[in-house]
């Protein structure tokens, strides 16, 4: 069976029976990844990609990941150069969660998919907090610490982003930390 035709049966479960566990939602993009395989216009979902590498990986070190890391590092560079930019936005920005939801309508309605959980807002919102939350202490991982960097303690380059949350609190905010040296993390609300 293919990954679109268990998608769409997924899909169809979930809405028949008005429940889905947390393994359920985070299937949904895992198999919405493997839909794209063999796909000529696969290149046109890159977000969907990224999300559903980073939902089987327990850290992910690929080209998106590093690609992320880069233009984090180049909001700190445009920041540090006296740009006003609102650092925190544009990091959330660069997660595209808004991007993945558009992204997802396009490749739900070729697959003839139900798009009610992408659709509604309240759906989609339940879906990625659970999607979210699976990706707690996954970390996008770049390049390591250099000898300076673990010397000094300090530095100014993304080398890992991880989404975190209190553990204590169930619906509490999911925030944002991307580690810049050994000793220096800056922190934000996904927004």
């Amino acid at each position: 069976m293919t990954a679109s035709t268990r998608l769409r049966k997924l899909m169809e479960s979930v809405r028949d029976e008005g429940a889905a566990t947390t393994s359920d939602l985070v299937r949904v993009i895992v198999l919405s990844r493997e839909a794209l395989e063999g796909r000529a216009d696969a290149n046109a979902f890159p977000t969907v990609r990224f999300f559903g590498d980073w939902c089987v990986h327990s850290r992910l070190d690929r080209r998106a990941a590093r690609q992320v890391l880069s233009d984090i590092d180049a909001l700190i560079a445009r920041d540090r150069a006296g740009e006003t930019i609102d650092v925190s936005r544009e990091i959330s920005a660069l997660l595209s969660i808004s991007k993945l939801r558009q992204e997802l309508r396009v490749l739900f309605a070729s697959l003839s998919v139900p798009t009610f959980l992408i659709d509604d807002d309240r759906n989609w919102r339940s879906l990625m907090r659970q999607v979210l939350t699976d990706l707690l202490h996954k970390p996008l991982v770049g390049d390591p610490s250099t000898v300076d960097e673990e010397t000094t303690g300090w530095g100014w380059r993304a080398m890992e982003l991880r989404l975190i949350a209190d553990a204590d609190v169930s619906d509490s905010p999911i925030h944002w930390e991307v580690m810049l040296g050994p000793r220096v993390r800056m922190r934000g609300l996904l927004q």
